[in-house]
């Protein structure tokens, strides 16, 4: 069996309504040293289209991240990477890869002083 010239497979285009570090405490900070259990809830992709999540720039190779540890239609829960190391808090940019246009928000923040896990 194959695809009929006409058929068309449509697969909406992502979108992340929350990212957060800790389903207790929305606002606790991820570490730089990475391994902090995010949670991202989401619409309009599932299991099957999800390719990867990228935390940083989603055009650089060292972004990726395929540490999904749960997933649900709604909910995803990923392993964040390790970070550059800084004195200061600082927003890290998360997003989703699927065959559509790619969905961004801004991600977890880090911890302001280096090594501190939160």
């Amino acid at each position: 069996m194959a695809p009929a010239p006409t058929e068309f497979d449509y697969i909406p285009t992502p979108a992340i309504t929350s990212v957060s570090t800790s389903a207790t405490d929305p606002g606790s900070l991820a570490s730089e040293k990475g391994g902090t259990l995010i949670t991202v809830t989401r619409k309009g992709f599932d299991g099957l289209t999800l390719l990867w999540a990228d935390f940083g720039n989603p055009d650089l190779a060292l972004s990726m991240s395929y540490a999904i540890t749960y997933l649900t239609g709604t909910e995803m829960q990923i392993l964040a990477r390790a970070q550059p190391l800084t004195t200061e808090s600082a927003a890290v940019p998360f997003s989703v890869r699927t065959p559509a246009p790619p969905a961004h928000r801004p991600g977890p923040r880090r911890p302001h002083r280096p090594g501190t896990l939160a």
